[in-house]
């Protein structure tokens, strides 16, 4: 398996380290980090102020060909995005194209008027990711609130989450893998 890291435009908050050595070993995977890619302007939205998450989802989809079956892209991005019918989101996947995206917006402690803590930051980026990757996986949402893969409504959702999958997830996850 492997994975490629792919930073969207101007990514900041050195999170790129934590999330290669978690992704590495959740997913028993090669992660590579790639060159960063222009974030597309065409998919910015004036009037809300944000990314529509889709338009760059489908660059990706057209930069990159990929072996579906044993490499996943994950594009990472530090700006706010959204996708109909939602007012924000963390991050966005397709699990027909194997490629997914985390938007680290959200993520920032300072987005919420809380001061800058870099651990607690980089702990919801390796979340979300492992989160949005599960998706290309073919994994839903679960129930379970500690699981990687709960849908996250909140960043207090994402922080009461683990860095990893439930017992219930982690056996998909072994069984799509066969």
């Amino acid at each position: 398996m492997k994975i490629f890291v792919i930073p969207i435009g101007t990514v900041r908050g050195g999170v790129f380290g934590a999330l290669k050595r978690s992704l590495a070993q959740v997913f028993s995977a090669d992660v590579e980090m790639t060159a960063r890619r222009p974030i597309t302007e065409e998919a910015y939205d004036f009037q809300r102020r944000q990314y529509y998450a889709n338009a760059i989802l489908d660059d990706l989809d057209d930069e990159f060909i990929i072996d579906k079956k044993e490499e996943r892209v994950l594009g990472i991005l530090d700006a706010d995005m959204h996708t109909d019918p939602m007012n924000f989101i963390f991050g966005l996947a397709n699990h027909r194209t194997a490629c997914c995206l985390v938007s680290l917006a959200r993520l920032r402690p300072e987005f919420y008027g809380q001061k800058q803590d870099r651990e607690l930051f980089h702990s919801r980026v390796v979340k979300e990711a492992i989160h949005e990757l599960g998706h290309t996986f073919r994994l839903g949402h679960c129930r379970n609130r500690h699981c990687a893969m709960y849908f996250s409504d909140s960043v207090t959702d994402t922080d009461a989450k683990k860095a990893g999958f439930c017992p219930v997830c982690r056996k998909k996850f072994s069984s799509e893998q066969t």
